[in-house]
């Protein structure tokens, strides 16, 4: 499990800290706007901190969402077969727009290229 707090940087053109959430299941979110990484790790045993980038996504507010961003994935493992444990990061965004949440998704989405963003 990631520790919870702990945070991690994404972004290559402009760079945007998110705050690690731990797993998908115990997400608690914050009330809020922002963004989100939902990532996991394909590595657990040899490189235990290293996560990979499966989705990235926006939030009117997390509180909101939380409970159908869980069941989509959920769902998602279910249908690619995954028993993979997923994890939650977070960058809040207080007084943005949609607008601005959506052009940092779509930016991190081009440089990452998440699987399930396609």
């Amino acid at each position: 499990m990631s520790a919870l707090g702990t945070t991690v940087t994404f972004g290559k053109r402009q760079k945007m800290t998110f705050r690690s959430e731990g797993t998908l299941n115990e997400w608690r979110p914050e009330a809020g706007p922002g963004i989100y990484a939902i990532t996991y790790k394909r590595d657990a045993e040899g490189k235990p901190k290293a996560h990979t980038v499966l989705y990235f996504g926006d939030a009117d507010n997390f509180t909101a969402q939380a409970p159908s961003i869980r069941q989509d994935f959920q769902q998602w493992c279910k249908e690619h077969g995954s028993d993979i444990e997923l994890f939650v990061f977070c960058h809040p965004m207080p007084s943005s727009s949609k607008y601005e949440r959506s052009n940092l998704t779509r930016q991190l989405v081009m440089e990452y290229d998440p699987q399930a963003n396609h």
